[in-house]
């Protein structure tokens, strides 16, 4: 590793909590494992529970069923028949509710769900505010590199400015001490 890495490196790793997500960018997985785990509990629970009142409601219809064979070896048929329908309708009509009560608690977000969103939320915030000033590090980084840079090639440029003028100096001196010597030769 060259020196320049070496600084870089150093400079990442100054405060551990600012860079964490450098050193193990894996991290924000489990929040989002997590969320989908609570969920998926969260939905187990509520199906649960809804297969449970539906089992209470089967067994109670199985009651009545037994309850209502008794009763129809006396009853006319049409009456019998009325009823049946009337609890078909009844049954249908809970299913619906059961449905749409299991949909709207699917659909419907927790307190916990909504807590963990705006805790997903401000850790995200969080991380940002940690990218802007690790790259904010790295903008003057990059600033004071170019401003040292810029001070050597100025100094730089000026030897060489200064190096062509004594050249063109000295190469003028030899031309007029060369035309001093070709005119001093050509005298009549």
């Amino acid at each position: 590793m060259n020196n320049n890495q070496d600084d870089n490196y150093r400079f990442y790793l100054k405060n551990k909590d600012e860079n964490l997500l450098f050193v193990a960018p894996h991290l924000g997985i489990n929040s989002i494992d997590s969320t989908v785990e609570e969920v998926t509990k969260s939905v187990d629970f509520k199906v649960e529970q809804l297969r449970n009142e539906f089992n209470q409601s089967e067994s109670g219809s199985v009651s009545m069923r037994g309850q209502s064979e008794y009763k129809t070896t006396n009853e006319d048929p049409q009456i019998v028949k009325n009823r049946l329908r009337e609890k078909y309708r009844e049954a249908l009509k809970r299913d619906e509710k059961l449905e749409a009560e299991a949909e709207r608690s699917v659909n419907e977000p927790t307190s916990d769900m909504e807590e963990h969103q705006a805790e997903l939320k401000k850790r995200h915030k969080n991380e940002i505010e940690a990218y802007q000033v690790v790259q904010q590090r790295i903008l003057d980084s990059f600033k004071r590199d170019m401003d040292n840079l810029m001070l050597k090639f100025d100094a730089e440029f000026s030897r060489l400015r200064k190096v062509h003028s004594e050249l063109l100096a000295d190469i003028q001196l030899k031309q007029e001490e060369d035309s001093a010597v070709v005119s001093g030769t050509h005298q009549p």
